[in-house]
């Protein structure tokens, strides 16, 4: 859970669980997957060069700080007692193992609830703009015009336990341990637009608007054939994320399928090399007002057979890597907001 209120940046933050669990078929991946993992790529490179375009050509351009730290899940290791465990804090028993198979939203308090109830300036979440942006609406509580969102791409173990609470949601079908590719062919999909869209973006000026429209037209989006205003009031009524959570199931059913040691792991391990790749990017080029950040986990381990769901240290055993944009100073071990070393991050923002 993150409190964006002890530190002078606006926080925003993406999960990606690359699991441990199983697949289907040979894992070539095919034309379509070769497709999607360069449109990754693509965007990418657009990112960059608008970055630099944007930057002082003069100066080097900050990069972001990482903590990478051992990951000890509670048994048992299954998805859905994991995932209930890391949102709401408890530890879920082997008496409610039958939920991994059917699942039940649930009613205890979770961060993923508190996220979508209060409002984001009760968060302590405002922008140098001096427009206070929140997720309660209007004033009759009508989430319809909402402007801040939590969006969700992967696994549909999340919508299980939380049905309502994502504003932008895309589950993909987990259960069958031998299909490799469905699930993360689903991620590689939606990531690129649900990142562009990750974090506030300060208003932009009429090329740049005019910029987008083109983009989008490349992309053959439904949307390029309605005209952009200059005026920006289509940037203000755009949302942007604060929390993206990207939920990967490939690393996991191959282990199931063909265990942790052979060449369908070294395929789907280069796929998350190159999705990490742009998703720090995305963080390094923040705003300097803005703290962002990327957790990176897994949910639980895995046996040298490729299984999980006990307490062995194998099961448990996993890792925790955090990448932070510049503007959130220097977190140190403890990754607090404001600054390990208690730096103010020149924001200038009272936040």
């Amino acid at each position: 859970n993150i409190d964006s209120s002890s530190n002078n940046a606006d926080t925003s933050s993406i999960d990606v669980d690359a699991k441990n669990e199983d697949g289907d078929g040979d894992g070539d991946g095919g034309g379509d997957d070769r497709v999607r993992e360069r449109r990754f790529k693509d965007e990418e490179h657009k990112m960059d060069q608008v970055n630099v375009m944007d930057n002082d050509k003069n100066k080097p351009r900050p990069r972001g700080l990482s903590q990478l730290y051992k990951f000890v899940a509670d048994p048992p290791t299954v998805t859905m007692q994991r995932l209930k465990g890391l949102t709401t804090g408890g530890l879920p028993t082997f008496a409610d193992i039958t939920g991994n198979f059917g699942g039940a939203s649930i009613d205890e308090d979770n961060w993923v609830q508190q996220l979508h109830d209060v409002p984001a300036y009760k968060r302590g979440m405002s922008f140098s703009t001096g427009t206070v942006l929140e997720y309660g609406g209007d004033s009759n509580g009508d989430r319809t015009n909402r402007t801040v969102q939590m969006a969700f791409v992967g696994d549909d173990t999340w919508v299980d336990l939380y049905p309502n609470q994502f504003d932008d949601s895309h589950p993909f079908p987990s259960f069958n341990t031998r299909d490799l590719d469905t699930v993360d062919d689903g991620c590689l999909l939606h990531l690129p637009r649900l990142l562009k869209a990750f974090g506030y973006q300060p208003e932009p000026g009429k090329d740049q608007l005019e910029d987008e429209r083109k983009l989008e037209m490349d992309e053959g989006s439904e949307k390029a054939s309605v005209p952009v205003k200059s005026d920006q009031r289509q940037h203000q009524q755009q949302p942007f994320y604060e929390v993206l959570v990207s939920h990967f199931l490939g690393v996991d059913h191959v282990g199931h399928t063909y265990g942790p040691h052979n060449e369908h792991m070294d395929k789907k391990l280069g796929q998350m090399d190159d999705v990490l790749s742009n998703i720090f990017m995305k963080i390094d080029n923040a705003p300097p007002s803005q703290c962002q950040v990327a957790f990176v986990f897994g949910d639980h381990g895995m046996t040298e057979q490729g299984s999980h769901g006990g307490g062995t240290d194998e099961e448990t055993g996993a890792a925790l890597f955090a990448h932070y944009s510049p503007g959130c100073g220097d977190m140190g071990p403890s990754l607090s907001f404001g600054g390990g070393n208690g730096n103010d991050n020149g924001s200038g923002n009272d936040n």
